[in-house]
């Protein structure tokens, strides 16, 4: 059965993004990633426990995001219904329908029983960057543009994306409670984190993998190299990406690459001393997706 963690593609058109920065989380001793299956040609979103498979029962689905509260799987990503893509949110499985709006949600969060969602939304025709508290939008800018990441911590709420149009190369920015930083004119915001009173944003700028550390621009090792996702654990921050079109991952800067076929790296997690990165390679003419774990590589099936 062909599994991938994602298709590359925006659902609502022909443009291509990388959608979700938290497709892998831990929970307990267990170890949980987004997916989907293909069956007779349709899409059915799901996600991983550890090297078990569990699907939801919704034709046309896509997962980009998982999150695990108090033993509660939350995935998101976005379903078809009436020939559109709508966001999407499964609570252990189960379907929770949240917005009318045309869009995709590509990142959660549950805090205290509050769930926050990242993603996109149409309004009035135009695509718009959205914040989801319990189900209720907040449109985040007037222009068009999306949010790929959510962060909450101190009742403080840090959404990141990008602004001026839908394909990369835009105005990457960060929304801390609403209000706009702008952190470029060029690039996309993928992953934002927040430690310390400290802003971790990554992303790309001038065809250059970066991240932003309070604003300031940081810029990772690597042609062709892009920040898909960040993480801290004691004082260290991991990124997750590609560079020249392979998966890898830095470490406080210091390049790792978990594979030599062509693909990228679209999460990371780290748990004590265990580093998980997760994403897609592209072998026998097809995407797969793969969990390193401390350089062990695992291609992820589906029975």
């Amino acid at each position: 059965m062909n599994v991938q963690a994602q298709l590359p593609y925006f659902p609502l058109g022909p443009n291509l993004y990388y959608p979700g920065d938290r497709q892998i989380a831990t929970y307990d001793s267990s170890v949980y990633s987004i997916g989907h299956v293909v069956k007779e040609l349709d899409n059915y979103a799901g996600y991983w426990k550890d090297n078990e498979f569990k699907c939801v029962n919704e034709k046309n689905s896509l997962a980009y995001g998982i999150c695990v509260d108090k033993d509660d799987v939350y995935i998101v990503g976005c379903f078809n219904k009436n020939d559109g893509y709508y966001p999407a949110l499964w609570k252990n499985g189960e379907h929770i329908e949240f917005s009318q709006s045309l869009g995709v949600a590509n990142s959660i969060m549950v805090v205290d029983s509050t769930i926050y969602i990242a993603g996109i939304t149409q309004e009035n025709n135009v695509i718009k960057p959205c914040l989801w508290i319990n189900g209720k939008s907040k449109i985040l800018s007037r222009e068009t543009g999306l949010t790929t990441s959510v962060f909450v911590k101190d009742n403080n709420i840090f959404v990141c994306g990008w602004i001026g149009g839908i394909l990369f190369g835009k105005k990457p920015c960060y929304w801390k409670n609403e209000e706009i930083h702008i952190l470029g004119n060029k690039g996309s915001a993928y992953s934002i984190i927040e430690k310390n009173d400290i802003v971790y944003v990554s992303g790309y700028t001038k065809s250059k993998g970066c991240y932003w550390k309070n604003g300031e621009l940081v810029e990772l090792e690597g042609k062709g190299a892009a920040g898909l996702s960040v993480f801290e654990n004691n004082g260290d921050i991991y990124i997750a990406g590609m560079v020249k079109n392979k998966p890898c991952y830095w470490k406080n800067g210091i390049l790792t690459t978990v594979h030599e076929k062509n693909g990228y790296a679209t999460s990371i997690t780290v748990k004590e001393d265990d580093v998980y990165v997760f994403g897609n390679i592209f072998i026998k003419q097809k995407y797969n997706t793969f969990l390193w774990q401390n350089n062990e590589f695992n291609i992820l099936k589906a029975d």
